[in-house]
């Protein structure tokens, strides 16, 4: 419910382990805006880690990839941190690490960016510039043990452009 009254935004949903487990209909059309379907399942199946690092991923939509990817290793070590036993969580960042050492300049840290309220997510969907902001959240107190380790990731237009421009996007892809 949350995913779908979030329309015509971007939502999904991810567990412990980075992978997609669901998301609304904006946000699969713009996954498949920077990563076709087929490349999806060659790159990793539904991890989103992977189709964000992965050199034919998403990280070449990401605008800001400079200033995003630190950020998302930073979250990954928290995991790592908070899931000490699970080994596949270190496998995910030494893979994403070894995509970045093999083919990208060096990437900020954490330290190196400017303090703000949030920091804006910039892609290029079909052709078009659009920015950003997201939340994430988790399930505070959950009753069912399968929802402990998740978390909702929604998207918000930065500014009004943004959302005109997204809405456009959306539109165009609807049609095709």
């Amino acid at each position: 419910m949350i995913l779908k009254s979030h329309e015509p935004y971007p939502a999904y949903v991810i567990n412990e382990n980075w992978d997609i487990v669901s998301s609304n209909n904006s946000q699969a059309t713009i996954f498949r805006l920077m990563i076709p379907e087929d490349r999806q399942v060659e790159i990793g199946g539904n991890n989103l880690l992977r189709f964000m690092f992965h050199p034919t991923g998403m990280r070449n939509a990401i605008l800001n990839w400079a200033e995003i990817a630190p950020l998302m290793i930073c979250a990954l070590n928290k995991d790592i941190a908070m899931f000490p036993g699970k080994t596949s969580l270190r496998d995910l960042k030494d893979e994403c690490l070894g995509w970045l050492a093999r083919d990208h300049p060096p990437l900020k840290t954490p330290e190196d960016l400017k303090p703000r309220f949030a920091l804006p997510l910039h892609l290029r969907l079909a052709g078009i510039d659009v920015g950003f902001v997201t939340t994430a959240l988790g399930f505070a107190a959950p009753l069912a043990t399968e929802l402990q380790n998740l978390r909702i990731e929604t998207f918000y237009p930065e500014d009004e452009q943004s959302e005109l421009k997204l809405r456009d996007i959306l539109s165009a892809a609807e049609a095709k």
